[in-house]
């Protein structure tokens, strides 16, 4: 009876194996400069009887490719891939079931699956379980709060989400009153400062945080419009219809540049907007 089940183990672990490196290979064919390793990849059980008791170090081995990767398309302003973005999540993944408590997984997450990839209920999976490991941090909740209210447009889930950081011993003070203005909110742009700052002051990571910075001086343009734009209304009584005309008309003496290369274009509420999204694109795509 115990060789039968050794042999039905031996089995199954075969044949998730042939599966696995099938998986991978068809992905590395998809992609070939992606260079995070193939453990990463693999059910969380096998990584975990793999890594046998150096599970942090293998999470830390992982994490260190999926950053020397993410940090060179930063450095080149290159899209990254569908499939790229499926092998990203799919390391933090592991990373975090490796280990909950380290910081640099999900603050990789958080600030590029749900802007880039549009993994947004992806990112919040991976959040609550780090949450429920670090039950002192003000942060998973604080980015659990922005992505429902940015992302998924849900006011409700994203107030309980605040409320939980704000209540955390040590998050900053602004949670609060940020958490009561929750329903006076008829935009994003103040949310959006908020999780920008706090990311920022967050990450080791220098590429990471000359992304974030590059992400805050073009919502930081978008402000210095939409606050142009509010101007030229109590001046003129009408919204402009271009960037241009807060130029033209005195009200601005220019306009800021969008530094992913994109054009401002004003919405007819009044909200500004940029064409780039605040994402990095291709170098070829912005001559276009």
């Amino acid at each position: 009876m115990k060789a039968l089940k050794s042999f039905l183990l031996f089995i199954a672990l075969a044949t998730a194996s042939v599966m696995c490196v099938k998986t991978l290979y068809d992905m590395r064919k998809e992609s070939t400069v992606l260079s995070i390793p193939s453990i990463s990849q693999l059910p969380i059980a096998a990584t975990e009887a793999l890594s046998l008791e150096f599970k942090s170090l293998t999470a830390d081995y992982i994490m260190l490719h999926v950053l020397t990767f993410m940090g060179e398309k930063v450095i080149q302003e290159a899209k990254t891939t569908d499939t790229e973005w499926q092998v990203i999540h799919k390391a933090l993944k592991t990373v975090i079931d490796l280990d909950p408590r380290a910081t640099d997984p999900f603050i990789l997450a958080t600030t590029t699956l749900p802007w880039e990839a549009g993994m947004v209920e992806e990112t919040n999976t991976l959040l609550l379980k780090v949450a429920e490991f670090r039950p002192d941090d003000y942060r998973p909740y604080f980015f659990l709060w922005y992505n429902y209210f940015h992302f998924l447009k849900d006011t409700n889930k994203a107030s309980i989400y605040l409320q939980k950081s704000a209540a955390i011993k040590g998050s900053p003070t602004y949670l609060k009153p940020l958490a009561a203005r929750m329903h006076l909110y008829s935009g994003q742009l103040e949310a959006s400062l908020a999780y920008t700052h706090s990311v920022i002051e967050t990450t080791t990571d220098e590429s990471m945080r000359k992304y974030m910075m590059k992400r805050l001086d073009g919502l930081r343009a978008i402000y210095e419009i939409e606050t142009a734009v509010r101007k030229f209304k109590e001046k003129f009584g009408s919204l402009p219809q271009y960037p241009q005309d807060l130029v033209a008309s005195g009200v601005m003496k220019k306009l800021p540049r969008d530094p992913y290369g994109g054009k401002f274009f004003i919405s007819k509420d009044g909200r500004v907007y940029t064409t780039s999204k605040l994402v990095n694109v291709k170098k070829e795509e912005t001559k276009e």
